[in-house]
């Protein structure tokens, strides 16, 4: 028997057929979730969140939580406080 190994895009495809999303998204999903949590239980600043998620970029990061949240971070974190 031969082992063939996998390519990305093939990875890529299991990944979406088992969970439904590709994996950044994935990836950016859980970032924002934990995002969500530290607006709500941190006083860090909205840079500061999402630097500790990830993002190493704030203009994407907020990019990323309103495409998902359909809200900015701050909108976000005033809504709930």
């Amino acid at each position: 028997c031969t082992v063939v190994p996998a390519t990305h895009q093939h990875i890529c495809r299991i990944f979406r057929e088992a969970l439904g999303v590709r994996p950044m998204e994935y990836v950016n999903q859980v970032r924002i979730e934990m995002a969500k949590s530290l607006l709500l239980y941190s006083e860090f600043s909205v840079k500061e969140i999402g630097e500790k998620c990830g993002f190493q970029n704030t203009n994407y990061f907020c990019k990323i939580f309103k495409k998902h949240e359909k809200i900015t971070p701050m909108e976000y974190r005033k809504s709930v406080l």
